[in-house]
C-alpha cells in the first residue's frame, strides 16, 4: 500500500470588516456574558416559556468597552449611545444544539445602528447626533461649536445647570454607574459640559455619571465646549 505524504497548510483568515464593525461585534458578543433567562425544556428539548429575568447593565458595559479607553471624543460619543442599551431591548435567540435548544440574547434596539452612522461624522457632528438621538433636540448655545477633551476633571468645578435636576435623580442608575465607574474593568466617568467663563464647567449631559463620579470622589473625562459670548444672558 503506498503511502501519501501530508503537509499541513497554515491558513490565514483575513478579516475584511471595518474597524467599526469589529467593535459592534464585540459589544453584542457581550450579551451572553450578561443576560440570565429562565426558561423551562420539555422531553423534545424544546425551549418554552423563556423570560429574561436579569440583564447586568453595568457588568455588560465593562465588557463591552473591556481595554478600551476614553481618549477621543468619539470614543465619548460611543460610550454615550452604549449606555442607552437596556433590558426592554433584549428578546431571546433560539438555536437549535444536539441537546435541545439553546438559549441566547438577541438585541433588537438601534444602538449599534447609531454606533454606525457617527463613525462616518467629524466630531462636532458626531456630538450633535448623540444629543439630538437623547433629547430630541439641540440646544441653540452648542450648535456647530468646536469640542474637545481634557481628563482628571474635579467634580468640584463640575456644576448642574438647575438644582431641581437633584431631586429628579434615579438612585438605581447612579448605584450602576458607581459599580461601572469602580472594581475590575472600570469604566473611566465622563460627561458633556460647556465653560463658564474660566469658573469651570456646566453640565450639558451625563447628570447620573457625575453625581455618581462625585459621591465615589472620583475625576472625570470631561467632553465641552466654550462658551458663546450670547450665553452671558443665561448666566
Amino acid at each position: 500500500m503506498s503511502k501519501r505524504n501530508y503537509q499541513a497548510r497554515n491558513y490565514r483568515v483575513i478579516d475584511k470588516r471595518s474597524d467599526i464593525d469589529k467593535k459592534i461585534s464585540g459589544y453584542l458578543s457581550a450579551f451572553s456574558y450578561n443576560c440570565d433567562f429562565n426558561y423551562h425544556k420539555n422531553d423534545n428539548g424544546d425551549a418554552t416559556n423563556i423570560t429574561l429575568v436579569k440583564f447586568n447593565w453595568p457588568f455588560y458595559l465593562k465588557s463591552a468597552y473591556c481595554n478600551e479607553y476614553i481618549k477621543t471624543i468619539k470614543d465619548y460619543c460611543i460610550f454615550r449611545l452604549l449606555c442607552g442599551v437596556n433590558k426592554d431591548d433584549i428578546i431571546s435567540h433560539i438555536i437549535r444544539g444536539y441537546y435541545g435548544d439553546e438559549v441566547y440574547p438577541e438585541y433588537t434596539g438601534k444602538v449599534f445602528e447609531h454606533i454606525k452612522a457617527i463613525d462616518a461624522l467629524d466630531d462636532q457632528e458626531a456630538i450633535e447626533y448623540i444629543l439630538t438621538q437623547e433629547y430630541g433636540y439641540l440646544l441653540e448655545s452648542i450648535k456647530q461649536r468646536p469640542w474637545h477633551l481634557v481628563e482628571g476633571v474635579s467634580t468640584e468645578i463640575i456644576n448642574m445647570p438647575d438644582n431641581n435636576l437633584y431631586s429628579r435623580l434615579n438612585r438605581n442608575r447612579v448605584d450602576e454607574y458607581k459599580s461601572l465607574f469602580t472594581g475590575d474593568n472600570a469604566v473611566q466617568p465622563t460627561c458633556l459640559c460647556k465653560t463658564i467663563y474660566n469658573a469651570g464647567y456646566r453640565l450639558i449631559d451625563g447628570r447620573h455619571r457625575y453625581i455618581a463620579a462625585k459621591e465615589l470622589d472620583l475625576k472625570m473625562t470631561v467632553v465641552y465646549c466654550e462658551s458663546n459670548p450670547m450665553d452671558m444672558i443665561n448666566k
